[in-house]
């Protein structure tokens, strides 16, 4: 089957989105998107307005071989992308190769059977607090971690704002506070959170926001969604 524009587009949007936070495989299917890093680090989780696939579902790994070769194929005259599809009929299809397309230019691009790709089937986690991130806060966490030799950061909420704070091997602190008080998203819960992270597993998560909102969950996910795709950086688990 020849795969229409849209589709292509979405496809593509999702995967410039993955490589940004350095995931490197991940599955389109039925109303969801779902993928997470190697080191379990970073997730995308996504289920709002995910158009559907003629093909079914699509599993894509190799995603900067995916980039590489559509984008020698794009430019060519009259280009497209054919589908081969497998299990075509049962309740499960899935795209097994791309081919694209142009004149004088055929490349292929073999497809992951979504089944052997590991992500979060489920995600329930609640929404508790959302904090604005900024521009400034983001270079000096940049800086700081030089400075203070520092791997991870604490991010934490206090009755008077919202605050980020990390310290060397010594006990040796730099705090910053970076935004006023948190905005409670459940009734009645306190404003008071911490949560600690991997610096450099955040810190291109953060830098997709700039000046943006970010959402805590109840269990310390940071949440954003650059190009309108749920983003999730996980918290430390020490």
């Amino acid at each position: 089957m020849k795969l229409d524009q849209r589709s292509l587009d979405y496809i593509t949007a999702v995967i410039k989105t993955a490589d940004l936070v350095k995931i490197n495989n991940i599955i389109i299917e039925p109303g969801k998107i779902r993928a997470i890093d190697d080191e379990r680090t970073v997730a995308i989780f996504h289920e709002e307005n995910v158009p559907d696939m003629p093909f079914g579902s699509i599993g894509i790994n190799r995603l900067d071989v995916f980039g590489n070769r559509i984008e020698l194929a794009k430019n060519a005259d009259n280009f497209t992308v054919d589908v081969e599809v497998k299990d075509e009929g049962t309740d499960n299809p899935w795209a097994k190769t791309l081919t694209f397309k142009g004149k004088g230019i055929k490349i292929e691009y073999r497809c992951a059977n979504p089944k052997t790709i590991q992500a979060p089937k489920t995600f329930s986690d609640r929404e508790s607090f959302s904090i604005q991130m900024n521009s400034d806060a983001i270079a000096l966490i940049q800086k700081g971690m030089s400075a203070m030799k520092a791997d991870t950061i604490t991010i934490f909420g206090t009755d008077d704002g919202t605050y980020f704070e990390m310290a060397d091997v010594n006990g040796d602190a730099l705090t910053y506070r970076f935004g006023d008080v948190a905005e409670d998203l459940v009734e009645g819960e306190a404003t008071n959170f911490s949560h600690k992270y991997t610096i450099k597993t955040i810190l291109p998560v953060l830098k997709l926001v700039n000046n943006g909102e970010v959402i805590i969950t109840s269990r310390g996910l940071l949440k954003i969604k650059p190009n309108g795709l749920a983003v999730y950086a996980l918290p430390n688990v020490n």
